[in-house]
């Protein structure tokens, strides 16, 4: 590989270390024109765009704050207490509720709308800690909908309380890999490992991260039936 170039970039402007000809590098550096970059319009045409900075994009999935967090706090206790009195009475309601309660989202997504309000996001976060259901929703993230889907599992991950964002933030995670937002996807995998440092599919996802492995091995791990086959045949034996 031939060098052709190295910068130094500082607020907003940059310096190259080989070019000593003041008539394309002059001494004050050049200013970094993000917006009419090249590489600007192609994540534009994927239905992204560059953050100003790393900090500004973590922003974009931090915790709400605040009445929406106060609400949050209010909807997931009360999504705790109805999960429990379900497991009381029926709990193989608890596999089917969680399972519609997702597929629900991601169609609703998938269609241009956001969820309700802190119950619904409650309720999915909730259901989304069942290994069976969050894989069912891995299963289901097609890459040709990875806008939809990145829109939902950010949602989710702003909006679930302490122990219940590992696995709505691993699932941005894979979604913005599948999108080649790595970066992102980097920054979900912090979120899923703050809320939980033994999460094994982010351990997953940050491994092939950092291999730089690229979207296109972001593949589906199973089928909707697949996974249901497996998980079903794991209770026969038991």
């Amino acid at each position: 590989m031939r060098l052709q170039d190295a910068l130094r970039v500082d607020e907003g402007r940059y310096w190259s270390y080989l070019c000593t000809e003041p008539a394309c590098c002059p001494a004050e550096g050049l200013p970094v024109n993000t917006g009419g970059h090249p590489a600007a319009a192609a994540l534009a045409e994927t239905g992204l765009s560059a953050a100003a900075s790393r900090d500004a994009l973590a922003a974009t999935i931090a915790p709400v704050q605040g009445t929406e967090a106060d609400a949050m706090r209010e909807a997931t206790a009360r999504a705790e207490d109805a999960f429990r009195q379900l497991a009381g009475t029926n709990p193989a309601a608890l596999v089917t509720t969680g399972l519609a309660a997702v597929q629900d989202a991601i169609t609703t997504y998938r269609a241009g709308r956001p969820l309700a309000g802190p119950d619904e996001y409650a309720r999915l976060a909730f259901a989304l800690t069942s290994l069976r259901i969050r894989d069912d929703a891995w299963a289901r993230m097609d890459p040709v909908h990875h806008l939809a889907h990145t829109r939902l599992w950010t949602d989710v991950t702003r909006h679930a309380q302490p122990g219940y964002i590992a696995a709505p933030a691993s699932l941005l995670a894979f979604t913005a890999w599948q999108a080649g937002h790595g970066a992102l996807a980097n920054l979900a995998v912090d979120r899923a490992l703050h809320d939980d440092p033994a999460y094994s599919m982010a351990h997953l996802l940050r491994d092939a991260l950092a291999e730089g492995l690229p979207p296109t091995l972001a593949r589906l791990p199973m089928t909707p039936e697949e996974v249901a086959a497996s998980y079903d045949s794991r209770q026969g034996r038991a």
